[in-house]
């Protein structure tokens, strides 16, 4: 463009399949180039607004890494004058193109930070890059990532279920877990999971998490699916959870508040404290804190799960002071309510306790 001082290309690398020779390059913008070995004449070029500092070819690909975030079109490349022109897309410092004709592939995962990639390779329909990015394509990945090629079938396998029934009482609860499932491009693989209750004529909707625990009687069905970010799916695989009612009951819950407390920001309060819980559903633990030297006053509810056993467990919640005065340093007043419900008998499980806390 007029006022730009023109710079040569750069080439810092090379990648070669058969006759074909293809540079990869710097200077104004990065460029990649398509070259006969015979005679040095110029297949193809592709221009980017940012440097090429890699390339890989397999299987009719050519795959371009580099520091941009547009692809120019089939020009030289240019750091001024190539997003919006005519031909050019996004792509942010990864892309694929043809690599008979060069033109640009939809294959365009996205790679995060400034710089982004360093360095690329690809042989055996396997694409690896190397950087400084903590995420490509929207997943948690740190400086290293494999790719399955470009238009490959990625296949998830299905995943393990089971159960701890055999090591619980029939009356539960049982908790359902996935596992093993893994991408044939060696991605990461998440989870998500549905119940029935009434023999899978319907399902819940779907939650993610490679467990759930089950509490109510009768006999439950949980699926579970393994897929990844590019939307790749396993099969779903369920499991049968049957609870008995009843049993005796005999679970425990206590729940013991803590003589200090937090005055945090916007004037509002958290309370918290430890409980135990064996036996039961989730506890409700709910109530009011004021504090009589400013006024300040809330109420606070909090869920937590039943962790099993005797170990105690940290809890925590939020008392909002609203429209009113700000909880501040200093002594306040707590009334502390729980409730869960026993899972053998059914029965309700209550308490309350009183006690003053200092609030910093």
């Amino acid at each position: 463009p007029p006022g730009f001082p023109y710079r040569p290309f750069q080439v810092i690398g090379f990648a070669q399949d058969g006759n074909t020779l293809f540079a990869e390059g710097t200077g104004n913008g990065g460029t990649v180039l398509s070259l006969n070995m015979e005679d040095g004449t110029m297949n193809w070029q592709a221009g980017y607004n940012g440097n090429i500092v890699g390339i890989g070819v397999t299987d009719g690909t050519v795959y371009a890494g580099g520091h941009y975030s547009a692809y120019c079109g089939p020009v030289p490349g240019n750091n001024f004058y190539c997003s919006g022109r005519p031909g050019s897309a996004d792509r942010a410092k990864l892309s694929a193109l043809d690599e008979a004709t060069g033109a640009l592939q939809s294959w365009a995962p996205s790679v995060n930070t400034a710089l982004g990639m360093e360095a690329i390779g690809a042989d055996q329909g396997r694409v690896a890059i190397g950087g400084e990015f903590t995420k490509v394509a929207g997943v948690n990945v740190r400086y290293f990532a494999r790719f399955a090629e470009a238009g490959a079938a990625v296949t998830i396998s299905d995943p393990t279920v089971s159960d701890n029934a055999a090591s619980q009482p029939p009356t539960g609860p049982v908790t359902v877990t996935a596992s093993g499932s893994v991408s044939s491009q060696g991605g990461a693989v998440s989870y998500r999971h549905q119940t029935s209750t009434d023999g899978g004529g319907s399902w819940s909707g779907s939650q993610n998490g490679a467990s759930v625990t089950v509490t109510a009687a009768g006999t439950t069905l949980v699926r579970f699916q393994a897929y990844d970010s590019g939307g790749n799916t396993s099969d779903w695989v369920t499991d049968s959870v049957t609870i008995q009612p009843g049993g005796g009951g005999g679970a425990t819950v206590t729940v013991h508040v803590s003589k200090t407390g937090v005055a945090g920001s916007g004037g509002n309060a958290t309370v918290k404290g430890t409980y135990t819980c064996d036996g039961a559903s989730p506890v409700v633990i709910s109530g009011t804190i004021t504090q009589s030297s400013t006024g300040a006053s809330g109420t606070f509810s909090v869920t937590v799960p039943c962790q099993g056993g005797t170990a105690s467990a940290k809890w925590k919640a939020l008392a909002r002071a609203g429209g009113g005065p700000a909880f501040q340093n200093g002594s306040a007043a707590v009334h502390a309510e729980f409730s869960a419900t026993d899972l053998g008998t059914s029965g309700a499980i209550t308490g309350s306790q009183d006690v003053t806390v200092t609030l910093n």
